[in-house]
């Protein structure tokens, strides 16, 4: 019944907040929507693939952990831009013994600096130092370095290897999250890097 008052005195209808989530590798473009005053951008690349194990038994060793992606994070008023247009990337997850891949969002027809949220690095073969986090770069807000993944250890020690954590508290339990390293030569337990994630939030 407001909507129809506001639109027979003339008024516009409150904008109620909207976020589009983009949690599948793809590329697109990003439109404001009418009526929005306030959009925060986040972005997380693609974690690192897990590392190689090796040997059998009491030989057994893990590789490393892959690096979580790095996190971005952008505020902006966009109340004289609506309508206009960013293009996205979302990171597509990479194949096992890679890095991950990059996040990015950049301007198309609204005025921005380009974000990048960088993929993390992959886990190393046997009982090596775990893969770095990924960087990130553009965001007015927040730019954040990924959680690097555990180093790998003999004898399948119990937590060795795993992945790097994506951001805390932000994405999810899994967007930019880096593999888990493989145990043994069956290299059991080994997996590649999270996708990515991109998330437009209005207000």
């Amino acid at each position: 019944m407001t909507g129809i008052l506001n639109v027979l005195m003339g008024c516009s209808p409150p904008f109620i907040p909207i976020t589009h989530d983009y949690t599948t590798a793809q590329t697109g473009v990003e439109t404001i929507p009418f009526g929005a005053t306030t959009m925060v951008v986040e972005e997380w690349g693609s974690g690192g693939s897990g590392g190689t194990g090796t040997g059998t038994g009491c030989g057994a060793v893990n590789g490393s952990g892959g690096g979580a992606s790095g996190y971005s994070r952008s505020s902006f008023n966009v109340s004289a831009n609506r309508g206009q247009t960013m293009n996205f990337t979302v990171a597509a997850a990479p194949t096992l013994g890679s890095g991950g891949n990059a996040s990015s969002v950049s301007s198309a027809t609204f005025s921005m600096a380009t974000m990048t949220a960088n993929g993390g690095a992959a886990g190393g073969t046997p009982s090596a130092v775990g893969g770095a986090g990924g960087a990130a770069s553009g965001g007015n807000q927040a730019n954040t370095t990924g959680a690097p993944g555990q180093n790998g250890h003999t004898n399948a020690s119990p937590g060795s290897g795993l992945g790097g954590s994506p951001v805390s508290g932000v994405g999810g339990a899994t967007a930019g999250a880096g593999g888990t390293a493989g145990t043994g030569a069956s290299n059991t337990g080994r997996t590649t890097g999270f996708v990515g994630r991109v998330r437009f939030s209005y207000t």
